[in-house]
């Protein structure tokens, strides 16, 4: 797999901003996120270069290290983010690296029994360390729980920041959606949100791509955002 099938490119997921994670119970956490992020681009300050986020699926990690990565390129620095899960050759990423002031590597589950691999992300964290950029890591384990045999890889990552973030209630879940089908510019009632919630995959990233789904097909059909609709959508 080439260098640039391992790196995503930004620009092709608008939909994943630091300006439309509902941060709910993890607003610590994007508030963080925003902090060091500030810091790389005051001359002269050093932000804290690791930080770990944890947390069981759907709880927004991917959608944090995208929009991490997104909202750097808005303010011209070199970022990249790396899903490790389909990373075959991270040694081809080190080697192409350069000068990136922001890392973002996702997955890091996946190292599990794959010690090639995590000497791999060992380098790409010494990588970034002497550069004096920023690395954002994501894996669903907290640190003490992670299944890393490279003892210098996991006291690396058990020494730094560490975030758990966690999944929304129903309430905020309502709310996430509303705001999400608001920001693409029709009403999501009360009844139809809670609808969803009930009869639909709890999971918010299927629930924000049926949202793009829907918003599709009432503007194809000019018609409003309603049950019926939905369910002749994805009966």
């Amino acid at each position: 797999m080439s260098t640039k099938q391992l790196v995503l490119p930004i620009q092709a997921d608008e939909t994943k901003a630091l300006d439309n994670y509902f941060a709910g119970p993890n607003l610590h956490t994007l508030q963080h996120l925003k902090a060091q992020l500030a810091v790389l681009l005051q001359p002269g300050q050093k932000p804290e270069q690791f930080t770990y986020l944890w947390g069981a699926a759907a709880t927004g990690k991917s959608h944090l290290l995208i929009a991490c990565c997104a909202y750097a390129h808005t303010q011209q620095l070199t970022a990249k983010y790396i899903d490790l899960s389909h990373a075959q050759s991270l040694d081809d990423v080190r080697k192409a690296l350069g000068p990136s002031v922001l890392l973002c590597l996702d997955e890091l589950d996946v190292l599990t029994d794959n010690l090639d691999q995590q000497k791999a992300v060992l380098s790409l964290f010494e990588a970034v360390r002497n550069q004096g950029g920023l690395c954002f890591i994501a894996g669903r384990n907290a640190p003490a729980k992670l299944s890393i045999e490279l003892p210098d890889l996991l006291s690396r990552i058990k020494s730094v920041a560490s975030y758990e973030l966690h999944e929304l209630d129903d309430a905020q879940k309502q709310l996430a959606l509303q705001q999400a089908a608001q920001r693409k510019g029709f009403k999501l009632s009360d009844e139809t949100a809670k609808w969803l919630l009930v009869h639909k995959s709890r999971d918010l990233a299927y629930l924000f791509d049926l949202l793009e789904r829907i918003d599709a097909e009432s503007l194809a059909k000019k018609r409003l955002v309603t049950i019926a609709l939905i369910k002749s959508i994805d009966p």
